[in-house]
C-alpha cells in the first residue's frame, strides 16, 4: 500500500520513549501546547516562553519568528507542511544553539519536521504530533537540468542544498533519514516524489537522532 503526503495523518507511529526524570516534561509539554491550541493562527506568536510556529514555512514566518525575540528557556510549539528550507534551517540553527525545547503536537511534514523537529537538541511528540518525510537533498546532477532557471537561482539552490546536507552531518544524523523510503513502502512501489512517510521514534534513533525527551498522545503507542 502507498501512503500518499495527503493520507499521513491516517499513519500511526510512535513507540515509548524513556522520559527524563530530572525534567517534568509532560506538563512543560501540555502547557505549551494548550497555549497555542489554536492551529489556524500562522502568524507567529508568543505566550509567556512559548512561541507557536504554525502554517507553512517562508521568509515571512522566519521573520516573524525572530522578531519575537526567542532565547534559551523558551519552547516552540510547531505544526505544518513544511516549505522554504533555508528559512527553516534558519530557524533550526537558532534552536540548536540555544538548546530550545521542540514540541510537534501536531502533521510535521517536509522542512518542518527535517530543520524544526530534527534541528534541536530536543523533541518532544504530544497529541497528534508526527513527522512527515519525503525525501532529502537533490542530486547535484538534477539540480543542473533544471530548466528555465537563472544562474543566480541555481546557484541558490546549489547552496541550500550543500547546507541542507551540513545541517544533518553537524547533528551528527544520517541524511538518509530523510530519503530512506521504509522496506515495505518501497515493495509497494512507493516514490518520494508523490509519498511521504513517517518514521518511528526508535527508528529515529537508529539513524542518529537521539534528542526525544517525550513522547504521548494518539501517535506514541505501537498498535493503537
Amino acid at each position: 500500500m502507498i501512503f500518499s503526503a495527503s493520507a499521513i495523518f491516517m499513519l500511526i507511529y510512535a513507540a515509548s520513549t524513556p522520559q527524563n526524570e530530572s525534567v517534568n516534561y509532560r506538563n512543560i509539554v501540555e502547557e505549551s501546547s494548550k497555549k497555542c491550541a489554536d492551529k489556524s493562527v500562522t502568524e507567529p506568536y508568543r505566550s509567556g516562553n512559548v512561541i507557536c510556529l504554525r502554517g507553512e514555512i517562508n521568509q515571512k514566518l522566519k521573520n516573524g519568528f525572530f522578531k519575537l525575540l526567542p532565547k534559551r528557556g523558551d519552547v516552540v510549539v510547531s505544526s505544518g507542511p513544511g516549505g522554504d528550507i533555508s528559512a527553516a534551517m534558519d530557524i533550526g540553527d537558532f534552536i540548536y544553539e540555544n538548546d530550545i525545547l521542540v514540541v510537534i503536537d501536531d502533521l510535521c511534514g517536509s522542512s518542518c519536521s527535517y530543520f524544526i523537529a530534527l534541528g534541536g537538541r530536543r523533541l518532544a511528540l504530544y497529541d497528534n504530533g508526527l513527522l512527515g518525510f519525503h525525501g532529502g537533498p537533490i542530486p547535484k546532477t538534477d539540480i543542473m537540468k533544471i530548466p528555465n532557471i537563472t544562474k543566480n537561482d541555481r546557484k541558490k539552490v546549489l547552496y541550500d542544498n550543500n547546507r541542507f546536507k551540513k545541517f544533518f552531518t553537524k547533528r551528527n544524523i544520517e541524511i538518509r533519514i530523510t530519503n530512506e523510503i521504509p522496506k515495505n513502502l518501497v515493495e509497494d512501489g512507493a516514490d518520494w516524489k508523490s509519498s511521504m512517510w513517517v518514521r518511528w521514534p526508535d527508528e529515529m534513533q537508529s539513524f542518529g537522532f537521539e534528542g526525544i525527551v517525550f513522547c504521548s498522545g494518539k501517535y506514541c503507542k505501537k498498535g493503537q
